[in-house]
């Protein structure tokens, strides 16, 4: 009976010690964590730290410019106090100049009312423009022009060029909706089978399209008779 119990108490001794052990392993464990994350904390607030003697660098150079800068300023102040005098006597000169100026706009005036009598004249061309435009849309095939000479594949359009305005920058062809012409196509304009640029379609009607040369020296070398396709 005595034997059993001292077994008994070695086996509760052995049991605790290897508590204990378990105990100081896991709690060794947590002390590494813990020193881990004090390391890692140790070298944010270093590079912080750092962030802010830098910051501190940055603000006392920013304080040195500005020193600088206002000694700079009152040096320009002084100046500026000095040509004050030079710049009351310019206010003569300047009274002088306003009255030249004066002159200049009264001459200026008149030639804007010579530029609204040619702008009457320019205005009454555009209506007469859109008068003949009106009438190559009711009857397109009233305007003769010269055979197409392009080529006739499948789906081509051979549009004909039946106006060219310089002064207004725009082109008028003989096809529109009827034919599948839509506002925003864009279209080769050639003659005699040589490719003299592109135009773009701004405005349809069922018969015909006014259009836009896409370089302005294009509107120069397009004439009445020149065929546009896709």
């Amino acid at each position: 009976m005595k034997v059993n119990i001292w077994r008994i108490g070695i086996i509760i001794t052995f049991f605790f010690l290897i508590v204990i052990i378990w105990f100081l392993l896991g709690a060794n464990e947590n002390v590494k964590r813990d020193n881990s994350f004090l390391k890692g904390e140790k070298i944010n607030l270093e590079k912080k730290i750092e962030n802010l003697y830098a910051q501190k660098d940055s603000l006392e150079k920013g304080i040195v410019d500005s020193k600088k800068e206002k000694k700079l300023l009152l040096s320009k102040m002084d100046e500026y106090k000095a040509e004050n005098g030079s710049l009351l006597s310019n206010i003569d000169k300047m009274q002088a100049e306003l009255l030249n100026m004066n002159s200049s706009i009264a001459e200026k005036e008149k030639a804007i009312e010579a530029l609204k009598g040619e702008i009457g004249k320019h205005a009454a061309a555009n209506e007469e423009l859109r008068n003949r435009i009106s009438t190559f849309s009711s009857n397109p095939q009233g305007i003769e022009l010269a055979p197409i000479t392009v080529g006739t594949e499948a789906g081509a359009l051979n549009a004909r060029v039946m106006e060219v305005n310089k002064d207004f920058d725009f082109i008028v062809i003989d096809a529109g909706r009827n034919r599948g012409v839509k506002e925003g196509d864009i279209l080769f304009v050639f003659r005699n089978s040589n490719l003299l640029g592109r135009i773009t379609i701004e405005k349809t009607t069922n018969d015909v399209s006014i259009a836009k040369a896409l370089y302005k020296s294009l509107k120069d070398v397009i004439e009445k008779g020149d065929i546009a396709n896709y």
